[in-house]
């Protein structure tokens, strides 16, 4: 029999008793003098033998036993797979994982008492939060650690191709990122040095000297393609092919690419005052344009790039091309011009390029009022 340790009993001493012994039905006499009598540990704290009869003898007479049915282990075993399935499912989202875990130990403590105030019946909850306890930790531990992995990964992958701005953007928020393979509307800047090989003929004697001239270029033009939200997909010796609306979105991409070429310009300009001394001069022609195309993971299994590919990518590559034939810097297609519209372009002409049956109309921004230029782009 399992005992019921909540009732309370009147106690009176022995000279009490002797002097005028109470009515009651069944009285029960016992020593509770220090070391007088061996304590017994009961649920309810140590107690003295004839206590624990006590207690004994009311349970039998109130007929209120504690009884643990035979249905008990069943129902425990179901509660907690459905609380542990709950709390597994819920741990990968901190905001979501600790109230559900605050809610299943409130509740399994709660019922349990329910049961027991109200009809002794015996069940155990600390299976349950224990079990939940350490669900959540282990699952937490495991969604935290994914996080950070995937974000280490994210840096891995983009931090020499993006600002240190929008990498944060995408550790915090990986959802932004859509690897595999995605349809986007987008702008492409190919920029190349014109005239390389007579700058490198100077450099015969010192390559080392050479790649030092390629490395200022490359840094001088992308921190401005950096700076404007630009994503740099790769250098090809001197050249640079960089992006804009992937992987994070930018509605605003053909003007964002322009104001970058106009800046590039000014930094190149800077550049070529401090060359001046060393009796070289770096000109460049930059291609841009505006279209569909698919971005994503390329490469084979074991080797592969975030990149694009498209046919708006390989114009805007031919668009670089041809600014040697039009004796200009930049050359901006015609679906670019419409994506940014703007008062400040000039029409070179139409031309058809490499691979293209279709002529294509292309513009250029002349060098003077570069501040009214920019502006312009910035109202859009």
């Amino acid at each position: 029999m399992w005992a019921t340790w909540n009732t309370q009993f009147q106690r009176i001493s022995a000279k009490d008793y002797v002097e005028k012994a109470p009515e009651y039905p069944i009285v029960l006499l016992g020593v509770t003098a220090r070391g007088a009598s061996t304590l017994i540990a009961t649920p309810d704290g140590l107690k003295a033998p004839h206590e624990i009869q006590a207690a004994a003898i009311s349970t039998l007479l109130q007929g209120k036993n504690i009884a643990r049915p035979d249905w008990a282990d069943g129902a425990e075993i179901i509660a907690l797979i459905v609380i542990l399935g709950g709390i597994a499912a819920l741990a990968f989202n901190l905001y979501f994982s600790i109230p559900a875990l605050v809610i299943a130990i409130i509740s399994s403590l709660g019922y349990t008492s329910y049961t027991f105030s109200s009809s002794y019946t015996l069940l155990d909850p600390s299976y349950i939060i224990l079990a939940a306890f350490i669900t959540w930790a282990v699952a937490s531990f495991i969604s935290f650690y994914t996080q950070f992995k995937l974000r280490q990964q994210i840096k891995k992958q983009f931090e020499h191709y993006l600002d240190p701005g929008m990498v944060g953007k995408l550790q915090k928020n990986p959802e932004l990122l859509k690897l595999g393979g995605e349809r986007k509307d987008m702008t492409f800047l190919f920029c190349d040095i014109r005239g390389f090989t007579p700058i490198s003929e100077t450099y015969k004697e010192n390559p080392e000297g050479l790649v030092e001239l390629i490395n200022r270029f490359l840094t001088n033009q992308t921190n401005i393609i950096l700076k404007h939200g630009g994503t740099i997909d790769k250098y090809m010796g001197d050249c640079i092919m960089a992006f804009w609306n992937a992987p994070l979105d930018d509605p605003k991409h053909a003007c964002h690419a322009i104001i970058a070429a106009i800046e590039m310009r000014r930094a190149l300009a800077k550049l070529n005052e401090e060359l001046k001394d060393e009796g070289i001069e770096i000109l460049t022609g930059i291609g841009i344009n505006t279209g569909p195309c698919i971005v994503g993971n390329m490469g084979s299994d074991s080797r592969f790039d975030y990149s694009v590919i498209g046919d708006a990518v390989n114009l805007a590559s031919r668009l670089e091309g041809q600014c040697k034939e039009f004796k200009t810097d930049l050359i901006i297609s015609e679906t670019t011009m419409e994506a940014a519209p703007s008062t400040e372009y000039e029409k070179l002409g139409e031309v058809t390029v490499k691979g293209k049956n279709e002529s294509v109309s292309i513009y250029t921004i002349p060098k003077i009022n570069l501040d009214l230029s920019i502006q312009s782009y910035y109202n859009t």
